[in-house]
């Protein structure tokens, strides 16, 4: 139930459960197997209510605010091996790593982002004064789901993130379009960049676009 109280929204569905149930586990336990996050779940119903996600996988949340709010007093960054990050910062990083990042490496949002990471990477984000540095991000942007993305907008905090929320605002009727297509987004993107003379995002969008193509060609076999 901690990785529930950390969560944003309707929830996690069960693989992001299983990421967060591995960074609150005592320290040295193995990760839980998808048979161990079922019991969990089971043995916590009572505290739980159930929605379907867009991908059609059930997610879950804690049923009272009260009880949300009393899990997040008990634990803090030094339990989760934070150092000087927040816990929401920590459960970000993890549920990136998962989603294919790697030292030098970027996230994949395209091919393995769960739905959850891709609305609610923002809000964990905000939660730990890094919205800047998925900002710089151009695939984020082009995935991110931009109902939650326009909310951790005005927390940019440097002027190269403070530019990114900018160009993201430009079009933002365009990105709130139920069926945009990614291809689409990334274009608008690429355009609004170059009107506000964002070279380095530009660059990015451009750079990550080829990626983007090859990746769909070539999905990976773990999505």
């Amino acid at each position: 139930m901690m990785t529930l109280a950390h969560s944003f929204g309707r929830g996690m569905a069960r693989r992001d459960l299983g990421t967060g149930m591995a960074l609150f586990a005592p320290l040295g336990a193995d990760a839980p197997t998808e048979s161990e996050i079922v019991e969990a779940l089971a043995d916590a119903r009572f505290y739980l209510r159930r929605d379907v996600d867009a991908d059609a996988t059930v997610t879950y949340r804690l049923f009272h605010q009260g009880l949300t709010d009393s899990l997040m007093h008990m634990v803090g960054p030094a339990e989760v091996g934070g150092g000087g990050q927040s816990v929401h910062g920590v459960l970000l990083d993890r549920l990136c790593r998962d989603a294919g990042r790697r030292p030098g490496a970027a996230t994949a949002w395209a091919t393995l982002a769960s739905p959850y990471l891709r609305r609610h990477a923002i809000d964990h984000a905000v939660a730990s004064d890094r919205v800047d540095e998925l900002l710089a991000d151009g695939d984020f942007l082009v995935y991110a789901d931009p109902a939650t993305l326009i909310r951790g907008l005005p927390h940019a905090r440097t002027s190269s993130g403070q530019r990114a929320a900018a160009v993201y605002r430009t079009s933002l009727r365009s990105h709130h379009g139920l069926d945009q297509d990614p291809a689409v987004r990334r274009s608008v993107l690429m355009v609004d960049a170059a009107r506000h003379q964002d070279i380095a995002l530009g660059r990015h969008l451009a750079a990550t676009s080829s990626t983007a193509r090859c990746a769909q060609r070539h999905p990976s076999p773990l999505a």
